[in-house]
């Protein structure tokens, strides 16, 4: 019997997906980048969005809605909106 690698076996006829959360910040890749606005995109499908006005990042709440919850970020820079999204994603396949 084949197993596929993102399956945990739960019995020999039963399998579960696994969670798939990223490892390291490295591993998030931009989807969009424009003049004040960078979104990346989970392993899952959800997109999160980085507004440099805002000083936010926003998670969609159903991918392809163009709806977000936003998140009011401390300093308004890539960096931090980067690891608040990593932070998310990680919160979010868990």
């Amino acid at each position: 019997m084949k197993y596929v690698y993102r399956y945990k076996r739960l019995s020999p006829y039963k399998l579960e997906p696994l969670a798939m959360a990223l490892r390291k910040i490295s591993d998030l890749k931009p989807v969009f980048t424009g003049d004040n606005v960078i979104e990346w995109q989970s392993p899952s499908g959800t997109r999160y969005r980085y507004e440099r006005d805002r000083c936010a990042v926003g998670q969609e709440t159903i991918p392809g809605s163009e709806c977000y919850d936003w998140h009011v970020l401390a300093k308004s820079d890539v960096t931090h909106a980067k690891r608040r999204v990593f932070e998310l994603i990680n919160e979010d396949e868990f």
